[in-house]
């Protein structure tokens, strides 16, 4: 593992997780989704419990039983009765909505600059990889000679971080093969609703004129980089 200040920041404590993920859910998230919701639980006690999952990588009903077992979590949380799992489960679909999910987004990224996570002028770093759509890899089908299983689409995902704390500032998903540059604006955009960047670096294959004038013209970032040498920034992130 490496010890740089980056890896030094973050926490083990499931306890301290919570408290976070339930100080950003209520400065975000409003009490109940709807006005016929049950209200037995409140979006953020919800949107700290699925963090929760995230943190412990585990699924809906092992989220369930941590919670069953942990009494100061539930304390943390102020839960006076254990959810049911589908009701994470539907909690999730509701909060990936845009209106809520960009409203978590903005959040995460003042606590983030409240915490000293952001730097005073942040490089945000641009590209995109190729997902795999089904249980079975592209290479698995080739080899094993499956020709009328051979896909010709597959997901792909465009995303802009920060260089310096690794946090995800804008995700875009499209379908490839396609060209990295006609997802360049609308990711960068995103990004740019969350964080006014100093700096953006990219690799050769969003390299284009309007590209440059979307950031420094439209988006006010001062400088854009694009080398010539492909690969460099998902390296860079940690991400592959």
């Amino acid at each position: 593992m490496r010890h740089d200040q980056t890896t030094r920041l973050m926490s083990k404590s499931p306890v301290a997780v919570a408290r976070l993920a339930m100080e950003i859910g209520r400065a975000a998230l409003p009490a109940y989704s709807s006005k016929y919701s049950p209200h037995i639980y409140i979006l953020p006690q919800l949107f700290a419990c699925l963090v929760l999952r995230q943190f412990f990588k585990t699924d809906y009903r092992g989220m369930i039983s941590l919670l069953d077992d942990f009494q100061e979590l539930r304390q943390v949380l102020k839960l006076e009765q254990i959810p049911h799992s589908s009701t994470l489960c539907y909690a999730q679909q509701r909060l990936i909505r845009a209106r809520l999910f960009y409203a978590l987004q903005r959040q995460i990224w003042q606590t983030a600059e409240r915490l000293g996570l952001v730097e005073d002028h942040p490089t945000g770093i641009v590209d995109a990889t190729g997902l795999e759509a089904r249980h079975v890899s592209r290479y698995y089908v080739w080899r094993t000679g499956y020709r009328h299983f051979h896909r010709r689409r597959w997901p792909k995902l465009s995303l802009v971080g920060d260089e310096h704390s690794h946090l995800i500032a804008g995700a875009w998903v499209s379908w490839g093969p396609s060209q990295d540059s006609p997802q360049f604006a609308p990711v960068i955009r995103q990004a740019a609703r969350n964080v006014h960047w100093d700096r953006v670096i990219a690799d050769t294959a969003y390299d284009g004129e309007h590209n440059h004038v979307l950031c420094r013209e439209q988006l006010g970032i001062r400088s854009t980089i694009i080398p010539p040498e492909r690969g460099i920034v998902f390296t860079k992130l940690g991400i592959l």
